[in-house]
């Protein structure tokens, strides 16, 4: 297919127009993965989330930064590294794998019940794709030849594929794209979460002897839910005040609080 005068290819001219125009609506939709994260933790409807402009915007910033920085490292890696061999291929791929699956543990820290299958899922499918050349190409008996049967084998086999046909009409850069933007919005999603299980100060309002705690705050609308101080734990009622009337709040350190719903009727 014939190329412009600038030197960039059709699938290069398309990624780019990707980018560009998925750039607002990934913010918006990483804004509102945090907040549902955020809402999952506490037990209050998605519903009830209403982004304001500047969390789009931040999530926009975040974006673009992102962008820049993985760009900017994937640049001076190719630069220094060269043309990837089989080697590379085979032991980078487990390793990518793998270290998404360490970035839930930091992201969730001692919450194992939260990271453990976003962290065992990629992590046993890298050790598969290591275990594949031992078993497909007994015939070779070097480590060496193994692997560069098994990574001629793929490669040979992805250019009859379904895949192959979707790299043609898209381009790969295309195709990373869309994987990049789906383990940011669990990203996104994970670090709202973990925001909530980790939070240790709250704006705590006293009404007719009990405790409200204060969870979010869209617009006008504040959320709230009622302390269960016995048990240190919120009770499953959400309360919804109008921010348009006077309300007395004060600071209280009373988290990390319990939000295990199998503990909250204790």
């Amino acid at each position: 297919m014939e190329q412009r005068g600038d030197g960039r290819g059709p699938s290069q001219i398309l990624v780019g127009g990707i980018i560009v125009a998925l750039i607002p609506a990934v913010g918006f939709d990483l804004a509102h993965s945090y907040e549902s994260g955020y809402a999952d933790a506490y037990g209050y409807p998605t519903d009830l989330i209403n982004l304001q402009l500047g969390s789009v915007f931040q999530a926009v910033t975040a974006l673009i930064l992102f962008v820049l920085v993985v760009y900017n490292v994937a640049f001076i890696v190719s630069f220094l590294w060269g043309k990837p061999g089989p080697m590379t291929y085979y032991f980078g791929v487990p390793l990518g794998l793998a270290a998404l699956g360490i970035s839930f543990v930091l992201i969730y820290g001692s919450h194992w019940q939260h990271w453990i299958w976003f962290f065992l899922t990629p992590t046993l499918l890298g050790l598969v794709f290591l275990a594949l050349p031992f078993l497909t190409q007994r015939q070779h008996r070097t480590l060496t030849a193994k692997i560069t049967a098994q990574v001629a084998a793929e490669r040979e086999g992805l250019t009859r594929t379904l895949h192959a046909r979707v790299v043609t009409r898209l381009g790969f850069g295309a195709l990373l794209l869309i994987a990049a933007v789906i383990v940011l919005v669990g990203w996104a999603n994970a670090l709202g979460e973990a925001a909530a299980l980790n939070q240790r100060d709250y704006l705590v309002l006293n009404v007719s002897g009990h405790q409200e705690v204060l969870l979010r705050v869209y617009g006008t609308e504040a959320i709230f839910a009622p302390l269960e101080t016995r048990h240190h734990t919120l009770q499953q009622r959400i309360i919804i005040h109008d921010l348009s009337q006077s309300l007395s709040l004060e600071w209280q350190s009373i988290g990390p609080l319990n939000l295990d719903p199998t503990n909250r009727h204790r």
